[in-house]
């Protein structure tokens, strides 16, 4: 039998004229049809749990994770019985034009880009308490986004393969204790010029590079389970409960527990 679709409501929205639109939604339970959308779009996942399903795949997606969508890419959700909520964030083709770039190259999948959630998740938490300097602030969280996603897009076309395989292996592993000097060995290449090239092609350390795919990974685990946060902490590389408290609302702008809190 076919579902119906879910009840929305509109939370909240916010426009810049200079080519963002910003709206959150609430989703009762239901199945929302295939469907697409006019502008590129990032999506993130503020409440609950929702189910997506694009030609390539299918995946489940809990409050703090964001994914881009091209512009006229299909893809249907399905909503459980406690709902959820989503807020997605849509460029014109001017927009991205106007800062030297194209979403027709874009990655579709930001699981493996941290940074990009956790723009996305400030920008949630600065259209939630809306001030004079709203409009200053949603346009710069929204030029960082685009900024994070061009530098993604273009390193994937730029960066050589022995700086593409280090990069690999810090996804692989985010939580092993690593040096440059290691890394440098593996890869042969002297440690001064790993890090000046990470930066120049990721535009970050490899500190704070590491650092984001351990909040990711913390970030993941908080959604998934009922796992002590202490010991999320211990197995994404944190020193204890307090070290990824303090990076995770630096990054996040709540702590683990809200996080987790909200996601349910």
């Amino acid at each position: 039998m076919k579902q119906a679709p879910p009840d929305r409501t509109l939370l909240r929205q916010f426009h810049l004229p200079a080519g963002v639109s910003v709206a959150e939604m609430g989703f009762g339970s239901g199945v929302l049809a295939a469907h697409h959308h006019p502008d590129p779009r990032i999506c993130l996942v503020t409440r609950g749990t929702m189910h997506e399903r694009r030609s390539c795949a299918g995946m489940v997606r809990r409050a703090g994770s964001a994914t881009f969508l091209h512009a006229g890419e299909w893809h249907c959700e399905q909503f459980d019985e406690s709902g959820a909520s989503a807020m997605a964030i849509d460029f014109t083709p001017a927009w991205f034009a106007a800062h030297s770039g194209s979403a027709t190259r874009m990655r579709t999948d930001f699981r493996e880009m941290p940074a990009v959630s956790a723009i996305a998740w400030r920008l949630h938490r600065q259209l939630q308490r809306p001030d004079d300097y709203i409009t200053l602030d949603i346009e710069g969280l929204a030029l960082e986004l685009t900024a994070e996603l061009l530098r993604h897009e273009r390193a994937e076309r730029t960066a050589p393969g022995w700086l593409l395989d280090v990069r690999d292996r810090l996804h692989d592993e985010p939580a092993r204790r690593v040096t440059i000097a290691k890394l440098a060995g593996q890869c042969g290449r002297p440690a001064p010029q790993l890090a000046r090239s990470f930066r120049q092609h990721f535009g970050k350390s490899i500190a704070k590079y590491l650092r984001e795919l351990r909040i990711e990974a913390a970030a993941t685990l908080l959604r998934s389970g009922e796992m002590p946060i202490s010991r999320i902490a211990i197995v994404t590389g944190f020193s204890d409960q307090s070290h990824l408290t303090r990076h995770f609302r630096r990054e996040r702008g709540v702590t683990p527990d809200v996080f987790r809190a909200l996601g349910r």
